[in-house]
């Protein structure tokens, strides 16, 4: 079956977004599909002269403006080094198109026997604008097969005023799958029958991800930080994270990507690295311990067997900590999530049993193929 994937594509720094969409293209593959990302470029969101003037007046004020534009061009210059695009050049399979926008997409819509949209928070991108109608599947003829997998609403609850037309997106879909509990209760609230499965990044094994892995050249044992979404070093309780892992004889790597907010380098004593995708799996991989705030920090500590902590966002940004909460206790493994209430030794060291949190894996494992399996038929 030819399989035209919807999903986020387009990052040049956060290693989560290309690996999903890699690994359910390799799932697809190994299933004797033929898949393929659909490259959709939404249009931005005009605003008025009047609109952007406001905003630079109120909320952005010039200094800070200038500041944001610099700091965007120092990351643009330092993304080059994690070479994404090398990687999905490589490693993605497409139709060779991009897509510029909705009307485009609905134009001119990809020959597919089956559409699918996710994974990622591609439900995060709400029906209020016609341009995020496409990852809801909105285009295309009625012949062909509409799946949804592991979407992500990147919420707790969907905004009540647009219930209505999430329904009758839905209703288009021949099979609905989530990547949360909170996914399934949005679901159900608009009538719609929905099952969690697991990330795609989860479906792979760690053999599936050795061929891509670079063995860090670093002569000293070391702890490995990958951090997304804070504003503050203090999110991640670095003094004592550090302080920490130098009694242990360890020294600092990080690295730092954008998901709601521009990436930016914020803790002192480490060394800030710009990894390639093989890079950062292979951090991972050779690192004494993990600290992250990722969702896919803690899945490929997951996949690869290694020690972790896990920091919850805070603020208007802790919506996005379910994902993680919701996964860690499905593989019993929620002590790894740090609180005041336990010191950071306490968290890291607590043990973990890698058997039982593979036999936990693999049986979600085979519930998510069945549903990938049963939805293609």
């Amino acid at each position: 079956m030819k399989i035209g994937i919807i999903t986020y594509w387009q990052s040049n720094d956060n290693y989560g977004q290309v690996l999903q969409c890699f690994a359910l293209q390799q799932q697809l593959k190994k299933m004797g599909h033929e898949p393929f990302l659909i490259k959709y470029a939404p249009l931005k969101e005009r605003m008025s002269f009047g609109h952007k003037l406001l905003r630079t007046i109120l909320i952005y004020p010039v200094f800070q403006k200038i500041y944001v534009t610099l700091l965007a061009k120092r990351l643009a210059s330092k993304n080059q080094q994690r070479r994404f695009a090398e990687f999905r050049e490589r490693n993605i399979l497409t139709n060779g198109v991009i897509y510029r926008g909705f009307s485009d997409l609905r134009n001119n819509s990809p020959l597919a026997d089956c559409y699918i949209c996710g994974s990622d928070q591609v439900w995060g991108m709400l029906l209020d604008r016609d341009e995020n109608q496409a990852f809801y599947l909105n285009f295309g003829g009625n012949d062909v097969k509409r799946v949804a997998y592991a979407a992500s609403f990147g919420r707790d609850e969907y905004p009540v005023e647009l219930n209505d037309k999430l329904h009758k997106m839905l209703l288009r879909f021949d099979a609905v799958s989530v990547r949360e509990c909170t996914g399934v209760d949005i679901c159900a609230k608009v009538g719609v029958s929905a099952i969690d499965v697991l990330d795609p990044t989860l479906l792979l094994s760690i053999k599936d991800y050795e061929p891509f892995m670079e063995v860090p050249k670093i002569n000293t044992k070391f702890f490995y930080t990958y951090s997304l979404n804070i504003a503050s070093s203090e999110e991640l309780h670095w003094n004592k994270l550090l302080e920490y892992a130098t009694k242990q004889g360890l020294t600092s790597i990080s690295t730092t990507s954008s998901g709601y907010m521009m990436a930016k380098e914020l803790c002192r004593g480490t060394n800030y690295v710009y990894a390639t995708i093989p890079q950062w799996l292979g951090y991972i991989r050779n690192a004494e311990f993990v600290a992250t705030t990722s969702f896919h920090g803690v899945a490929f500590c997951l996949i690869l067997h290694k020690n972790f902590i896990f920091f919850p966002l805070k603020g208007t940004h802790s919506k996005g900590n379910s994902r993680v909460i919701s996964l860690l206790d499905s593989v019993g493994l929620k002590e790894k999530i740090f609180d005041d209430e336990v010191s950071i030794k306490q968290c890291i060291e607590h043990p973990i049993d890698w058997s039982v949190v593979d036999k936990m894996l693999e049986h979600k494992r085979n519930l998510s193929v069945d549903f990938l399996r049963n939805s293609l038929l």
